[in-house]
């Protein structure tokens, strides 16, 4: 009986320890009290091993026991402050269980991310890529480090790598430039490192403050100090809130890491501005003038203006070609990139103050100049984009460099400067489909295949060399008549001597010479015979050559793309200066170059309004000098 008894208070225990599992070290001692007292050692080794695993999978104290404990009622003991910081910290420990739980999900979200990236980075290495992958990289890794060093980026507040990181990477950088066909995988594993050592940070951070709240907490339970940073630890303190938003943080961070690591991968955080440029104060700084015609005395000086007609002059400025008969060049450097799956879009805008008779007001864009000061007509792009006159010649330029050749589209696109003083804005979107459209004004000029209207590619097909012409090939399709006879009476002479004609009377042929009968039209004379052409019966059409397949001929879906863009600039000859260019952009969001449109529709208005005005005074003039005239003239015939 005394064992059924035994037991029986075993099993009561054990449910309080299943409820209440902070209790567990009171319950065990009872426990093995009555098993000694009992001697039953099986029931001892049983009842331990219950106890154990009570604790092992003891369940979270519920939540009317801990308001119980955090607000005690009339009817209850008020509880130590130990024990309510005991409760307190128990459940805010099974909350941050929770989190942790969930960020192990996210963190195993993370590495699969990080495995199809770097799979990504590896291929496009495979693929004979790595060198222009490795100039891309390092650019954006020296972004990164510049984001290491000014910690605008931190996944926590105060939390940065320390000074020695930047140094590493500063030197892998170096170590990079050597080698750069290493680059892409270098980089991948350097960003892979330094994530996982900022998640292994935190994770540090996290794990010292709960293990320090708690030691406190244990030595000093009445801490008011203490007690404040951790309830409700479950909200509150660094442990839970560091745990609740760290991987989120890193999740957005990595993401971004990844994206400067790989074109491949997008990046929605990035600026869609490869350039712009609005001339604004430091203009001189971003530009450099070109020598490239300095040493014969032909090479034109910039200036800013907005020109007679502005909207706000501040704002309206730009650069302008200050004399005529000039060669003028000034360019501008960007971080390089490939337009490679993108859409890019090249605008600018140009207004010619006066007719500029015979040059460009044109754009280059290509890669990165070595020497700026240098940049002139010799110097290698990869587009020429804008408007060209010279004399009855006039278009706007579209020129292509494919393989080092700079092509010209096959027939001219419209010219729409003709020298009324107002701006203009051209813009040029170039597709990943290789096919581009041209705008200006806002309103299309030109849609169309790279592959049909530029001579880009060899043809298909050329005609076979080794194709002759038959001998008895008839390619005239008409014939003389042999049925066709000249009349007998077809009178071909056009002038004839005079019969009337006589020698006159007082003719001294000694004096005077031989006398002879003047020439007089024939009045028979009925033209020059001609026979009659009618259809070759044995006509066979105009023989060509067969063609034949080109064995030149290599197919290209990648017309559209360059792998460097790094520089736009003015390459100009002009006749008549004073053209002030303005808001350039390079961009691949629609959306930002319709922002610098906006601008120049804004202008444009009030340039057309000022320059009504100035036609209609000029009108006015030119009408009072007419009157003036007249009145004059009616004055002079009444004085005659």
């Amino acid at each position: 009986m005394s064992r059924i008894s035994s037991a029986f208070t075993v099993l009561v225990l054990l449910v309080d320890v299943w409820q209440n599992g902070f209790r567990w070290q009171i319950a065990y001692g009872v426990v093995s009290a009555g098993m000694y007292i009992n001697g039953s050692l099986t029931l001892l080794l049983l009842s331990g091993a219950l106890v154990i695993f009570a604790f092992l999978y003891r369940s979270e104290p519920s939540t009317a026991k801990f308001q119980l404990a955090a607000t005690p009622k009339s009817t209850q003991e008020t509880p130590t402050a130990e024990a309510k910081a005991q409760w307190q910290w128990e459940a805010a420990e099974q909350g941050e269980e929770r989190r942790v739980h969930e960020g192990s999900k996210a963190a195993n979200q993370l590495r699969q991310r990080l495995q199809m990236a770097e799979e990504k980075l590896l291929e496009a290495v495979r693929e004979n890529r790595a060198e222009a992958e490795a100039s891309f990289l390092l650019a954006e890794s020296r972004k990164q480090l510049a984001t290491l060093e000014d910690g605008k980026r931190s996944l926590m507040e105060g939390l940065q790598p320390p000074d020695v990181e930047v140094h590493r990477f500063k030197a892998e950088l170096q170590r990079w430039e050597a080698q750069p066909a290493q680059a892409p995988e270098v980089i991948f594993t350097k960003l892979e490192r330094w994530s996982w050592w900022r998640l292994g940070r935190s994770d540090t951070e996290l794990g010292w403050s709960k293990s320090n709240t708690w030691n406190k907490l244990e030595s000093n339970p009445q801490d008011e100090e203490v007690e404040s940073r951790s309830q409700p630890l479950g909200e509150t303190s660094l442990y839970a809130e560091a745990e609740a938003g760290t991987l989120r943080k890193l999740q957005l961070e990595y993401a971004e890491l990844l994206a400067g690591a790989s074109p491949m991968i997008q990046d929605e955080h990035r600026d869609p501005r490869y350039f712009s440029e609005t001339f604004g104060s430091g203009w001189e700084d971003r530009w450099t003038s070109s020598e490239w015609k300095k040493s014969d005395g032909t090479q034109g000086t910039w200036k800013l203006s907005a020109g007679k007609w502005y909207k706000d002059e501040a704002e309206d400025q730009g650069i302008q070609t200050a004399e005529d008969s000039r060669f003028f060049g000034l360019s501008a450097g960007f971080e390089s990139f490939s337009n490679e799956g993108k859409e890019l879009i090249i605008q600018y805008q140009a207004k010619y103050e006066k007719d500029i008779e015979c040059g460009g007001g044109y754009v280059k864009v290509g890669p990165k100049l070595s020497d700026p000061k240098a940049f002139g007509d010799p110097t290698a792009y990869n587009i020429m984009f804008g408007p060209d006159k010279c004399g009855y010649t006039k278009r706007t330029h579209l020129i292509f460099n494919y393989k080092g050749k700079n092509v010209l589209k096959k027939s001219d696109l419209a010219y729409k400067q003709e020298g009324e003083g107002t701006s203009h804005v051209y813009r040029l979107v170039l597709k990943p489909d290789s096919t581009c459209r041209v705008e200006i004004d806002g309103e299309k000029i030109y849609e169309g295949s790279l592959k049909e209207d530029w001579e880009l590619l060899a043809p298909k097909e050329i005609k076979d060399p080794d194709d002759k012409k038959p001998s008895d090939w008839v390619d005239d399709s008409m014939m003389d008549d042999p049925e066709d006879k000249k009349p007998a009476d077809w009178v071909e002479e056009k002038r004839i001597v005079d019969s009337k004609a006589k020698k006159p009377d007082d003719w001294d042929d000694e004096e005077d010479g031989e006398w002879e009968a003047p020439m007089i039209d024939n009045p028979d004379y009925k033209g020059e015979w001609t026979v009659k052409r009618i259809s070759n019966p044995a006509y066979k059409g105009i023989w060509e050559a067969k063609k034949i397949a080109n064995p030149d001929f290599v197919d290209d879906d990648s017309l559209y793309k360059y792998q460097d863009f790094g520089f736009i600039g003015f390459d100009l000859w002009q006749v008549k200066g004073n053209t002030i260019f303005d808001n350039v952009i390079i961009t691949d969001e629609v959306a930002e170059a319709d922002k610098f449109l906006q601008k120049w529709k804004a202008l444009s208005e009030v340039e057309k309004a000022k320059k009504k005005e100035e036609d209609d005074a000029k009108a006015e003039e030119a009408k009072k000098a007419a009157d003036s005239k007249d009145e004059d003239d009616d004055d002079d015939s009444e004085e005659e």
